[in-house]
């Protein structure tokens, strides 16, 4: 959500280099302006659903894993599922 201060040059420069950053990150910025949100939340909302709909168009959801055993990670082996529990 861009405020007033989004105007001046230095925030600019700082939001271009957390976008760019968030970018490398695969992360994607919408970008609003307060009035956009405080006014016309509804717009607001439709511009956020219809990016997630393109994003999902081209971007099908990875297969389910659910079920595929793995060997334990060398931090696992040797633990047991539950922790043992000491007499008081």
């Amino acid at each position: 959500m861009d405020g007033f201060t989004h105007n001046w040059e230095e925030t600019q420069k700082k939001d271009k280099v957390k976008e760019e950053r968030m970018r490398e990150l695969g992360i994607t910025v919408l970008r609003f302006l307060d009035e956009e949100v405080m006014f016309d939340a509804d717009n607001v909302m439709k511009k956020i659903e219809e990016y997630i709909d393109r994003y999902e168009e081209t971007h099908p959801p990875a297969p389910s894993q659910e079920g595929e055993t793995h060997p334990p990670t060398p931090s696992q082996e040797g633990r047991s599922q539950k922790p043992k529990l000491r007499p008081m």
